[in-house]
C-alpha cells in the first residue's frame, strides 16, 4: 500500500503519485526564481538560504505539512463516482465531464461512461 507520506499530483483528470519528482522540481524551481530581481541585501541572503540543503528542505516541509486532506473531502457524496472522462451521479443517472474544480466522489481508472447531461 501507497504511504500517506507521499505527494500526490493532479494530472488533470485524476491523481498520481508523484514518481518523477515533479513536487522536488516545483520547490527548485521555485527557490532558483528567488534570484530573479533582488534589488535588497535581504532579498539575496533569503533566496541563497532558501538554495542551500537546509533551508530548501526547510520549505519542503512545510508543503507536507500544509498538504493533508481529508478522506472525507474526496468521498463527500457516495452516490457520485468518478470516472476517467467525468462523474457519474447514481441517483439521476446525470454525467458530467471533469471539472478541475471537482473533487467529491469515488474514483474509478477504469470506466469511461458515455451518457452526458446537459
Amino acid at each position: 500500500m501507497r504511504g500517506a507520506e507521499e505527494w500526490l499530483v493532479w494530472q488533470g483528470t485524476h491523481w498520481q503519485f508523484d514518481e518523477g519528482d515533479f513536487v522536488f522540481e516545483l520547490a527548485a524551481e521555485f527557490t532558483r526564481s528567488m534570484f530573479l530581481g533582488i534589488i535588497y541585501k535581504e532579498q539575496l541572503q533569503n533566496a541563497t538560504r532558501a538554495n542551500n540543503a537546509a533551508g530548501f528542505n526547510a520549505i519542503l516541509n512545510l508543503a507536507a505539512r500544509r498538504k493533508s486532506v481529508s478522506i472525507a473531502r474526496f468521498d463527500a457524496d457516495p452516490y457520485v463516482v468518478n470516472c476517467k472522462n467525468g462523474t457519474l451521479d447514481l441517483r439521476t443517472g446525470d454525467f458530467r465531464r471533469i471539472c478541475v474544480s471537482a473533487d467529491s466522489g469515488r474514483s474509478s481508472q477504469d470506466r469511461d461512461i458515455g451518457k452526458e447531461s446537459g
